[in-house]
């Protein structure tokens, strides 16, 4: 609820946002409405920081580690959204113009989707414990004195190589995002201008940002008029979408005994730690065991 208060005071409306414009915003954040969510915010950071403890505590996450390749923005000196460099744990760094000489997209037989890899090596991961793995020195400090006690109730250190352990990733994120929500609101004054003028011109330009569920990556070719005369878009589902599938051919080995039930209901959480996209909240896995 507060985060949908959050994007519809900047974004006009809480879900497809449309306040938002190429150079900034129609309309700057009012200072009432910053005021009148401070508080909002501050309490939810504190409720954050203790349901963060307890679902490092409480909750039981499979034994599920993999050598994952992570990938995700990099930047110098903050937690990654909208700047940095694209970087790997296992030493890929490029810009975001370069990402497609790293990058390639492929189509396989069983799926529509397509599935993106890194070249010369395979599958990787994009998402919160990319995120976390690559930028941890730069989480904010609500959540950064957080990720001790996490690790510690988790029985595991920093990298995390089982995305069953998204879950905490994603609480300690979201109390960073509360964290500097409540400093941006603090003391907040609107901009003399919600955004920089544009002048329509011929281009190429690309750019990847952190969604929630990882690098989301756009290249578009505009013409004189600054219409889009070409775009392309990698998502993060597409990019998740092999070690997706690699994860489940592990877990499904390991549940060869485990009543049907019970054994679909973990591959649909292995599957929902990668938030693959709204579709996927509901029971959605057709199970078929087959012994050999």
């Amino acid at each position: 609820k507060l985060g949908n208060a959050l994007v519809a005071s900047l974004g006009g409306r809480a879900v497809h946002p449309v306040g938002v414009c190429v150079g900034g915003f129609y309309s700057a954040l009012d200072p009432g409405d910053a005021a009148r969510l401070l508080p909002e915010v501050r309490a939810c950071l504190d409720d954050m920081c203790e349901l963060t403890l307890f679902l490092a505590e409480k909750l039981d996450y499979p034994d599920l580690e993999r050598d994952y390749e992570f990938l995700a923005l990099c930047p110098d000196d903050q937690y990654p959204m909208n700047l940095g460099r694209i970087r790997s744990n296992k030493g890929l760094d490029v810009e975001n113009g370069e990402f497609l000489s790293a990058i390639e997209e492929r189509h396989v037989k069983h799926s529509n989707a397509l599935h993106a890899s890194i070249k010369g090596r395979g599958s990787y991961v994009v998402g919160p414990l990319a995120r976390l793995n690559l930028n941890a020195e730069k989480l904010h400090p609500r959540a950064a004195e957080l990720l001790p006690r996490v690790c510690d109730l988790l029985g595991r250190s920093l990298p995390w190589k089982n995305n069953f352990l998204s879950l905490p990733a994603r609480a300690l994120e979201t109390v960073h995002a509360l964290a500097v929500a409540a400093d941006l609101l603090d003391g907040y004054e609107p901009p003399a201008r919600s955004r920089i003028p544009l002048r329509a011109r011929a281009g190429l330009g690309s750019h990847g940002t952190e969604a929630p569920r990882g690098i989301c990556w756009h290249q578009y070719r505009t013409g004189e008029d600054g219409s889009i005369q070409d775009a392309m878009i990698i998502p993060p589902t597409s990019q998740n979408q092999a070690s997706i599938e690699e994860d489940l051919r592990v877990l499904a080995n390991r549940l060869a005994e485990t009543p049907d039930e019970e054994a679909a209901l973990r591959c649909e959480q292995l599957i929902r730690n990668y938030d693959p996209c709204i579709s996927c909240s509901v029971h959605f896995l057709q199970f078929e065991r087959i012994r050999r």
